[in-house]
C-alpha cells in the first residue's frame, strides 16, 4: 500500500500496484484472520478502491481486534482527525493531527490534513508552513494530481470540502 502512496518509484499511484496491495492485503487476513494489521490494510487498500462499506467493515474489525495498544500506529490519530475535519470540527482535529505529524514527521499525508485544518481555522501562517513541509516530503505534490488521486471519499462534498482547504493553504493546484 505504501508504495502506490509515496511517490519513490514507478510503483507511486500505478493502478497494478494498488491491486496487488489489495489482493495481499486479502491474503493476510486469511492467513491471519486475528491479525488486525491485516485487516486494517485491508481497510485502506478498500478504501483507496472506492469500496467504502467494504473498508469501514474492516477498519471496525481490526479495531476490535486491537483493543488498547500502547504502540498504535501514527495513522490512527489521523484518521480520527480527518473525521472532525469533515465535520468542520476543526479545533478537535488539530491535535490529533499534530499528534501524528510529531510520530511520523516525514509522513506527508499529516502534513496535508495539518495543512488543510489550519486553513480552515484560518491560522494561514501555519497552514502555509505546513504547506511547504508537504512540498518538501514530495515537490511534485498537486491538488489535482497528486492527492485527488489518493484521496477516497465516498462523498464528492466532502471531497471539495478539503481540496478547498488545501486551496486556502496555498498548495499547488497542478
Amino acid at each position: 500500500m505504501t508504495a502506490w502512496l509515496v511517490s519513490l518509484d514507478g510503483d507511486h499511484l500505478n493502478p497494478a500496484c494498488l491491486d496487488r496491495a489489495y489482493h495481499l492485503a486479502r491474503k493476510a487476513v486469511q492467513l491471519d484472520p486475528n491479525l488486525p494489521e491485516a485487516h486494517a490494510a485491508l481497510g485502506f487498500a478498500l478504501g483507496r478502491r472506492r469500496e467504502h462499506e467494504a473498508a469501514v467493515a474492516e477498519f471496525e474489525r481490526a479495531t476490535a481486534l486491537k483493543r488498547l495498544d500502547p504502540f498504535y500506529a501514527p495513522i490512527a490519530p489521523l484518521t480520527l482527525g480527518l473525521a472532525h475535519y469533515l465535520r468542520r470540527q476543526y479545533s478537535q482535529a488539530l491535535p490529533l493531527m499534530r499528534e501524528c505529524a510529531s510520530r511520523a514527521p516525514n509522513f506527508r499525508a499529516a502534513h496535508v490534513f495539518l495543512a488543510a485544518t489550519h486553513a480552515q481555522l484560518g491560522n494561514f501562517e501555519q497552514a502555509g508552513a505546513e504547506a511547504t513541509e508537504v512540498l518538501r516530503i514530495e515537490p511534485k505534490y498537486t491538488i489535482e494530481g497528486t492527492q485527488a488521486r489518493l484521496t477516497p471519499f465516498k462523498r464528492p462534498d466532502d471531497a471539495e470540502h478539503f481540496f478547498d482547504g488545501l486551496r486556502k493553504a496555498g498548495l499547488p493546484e497542478r
